[in-house]
């Protein structure tokens, strides 16, 4: 059953594609607050600029060489199960990092590790959700559902760090991982 909707939110009449919009617009602002979270944890154990910036450097290594073969690897698997699996992978990422942070046992080299690791998985994440969503509308809304999908990670920039902060100051960095 398809909702009667038209203009700039059409794409939305899909059913599946309305489900996987909402939880896309969750993940990638939980995504930001993580981002924000982790560069914040690396500047609060180091005091240093530079190894904040290794922090957030590092994560740009994988996106530079696997990002040249991902979509190939990916066109020889099925979208969803790729998609299943590395949303697994990166909320066991994330849960790693609320309980080593949770903990205090806490350590630079382990934020190093775990924004290596999540940026490698993010690098077969993303291709393989923008080439599910022709599944999900077809020809006709694709262009629609491209649309909103890149306004979901614009506001996602702003609306991530923006909780981050407050989660961080009321209740505690680890329960932005």
């Amino acid at each position: 059953m398809q909702l009667a909707i038209s203009g700039p939110f059409r794409a939305l009449r899909h059913k599946n594609y309305r489900y996987y919009w909402f939880g896309q617009a969750i993940s990638v602002i939980g995504s930001w607050m993580q981002n924000m979270a982790m560069q914040w944890l690396a500047l609060e154990l180091t005091n240093s600029a530079l190894l904040l910036s290794i922090v957030t450097a590092i994560e740009q290594v994988p996106v530079m060489i696997l990002s040249l073969f991902a979509g190939e690897i990916l066109d020889r698997k099925q979208k969803k199960r790729v998609i299943l699996i590395t949303q697994i992978l990166l909320l066991f990422f994330a849960f790693v990092l609320f309980l080593i942070t949770y903990t205090d046992v806490v350590q630079y080299w382990h934020l190093v590790v775990l924004a290596l690791m999540r940026r490698v998985v993010t690098t077969f994440d993303n291709p393989a959700r923008q080439s599910y969503m022709i599944i999900l509308v077809g020809k006709e809304d694709l262009p629609n559902a491209v649309g909103l999908n890149s306004m979901i990670f614009n506001l996602a920039k702003i609306i991530g760090p923006a909780v981050a902060s407050l989660v961080i100051s009321t209740v505690g960095i680890e329960m932005c991982f």
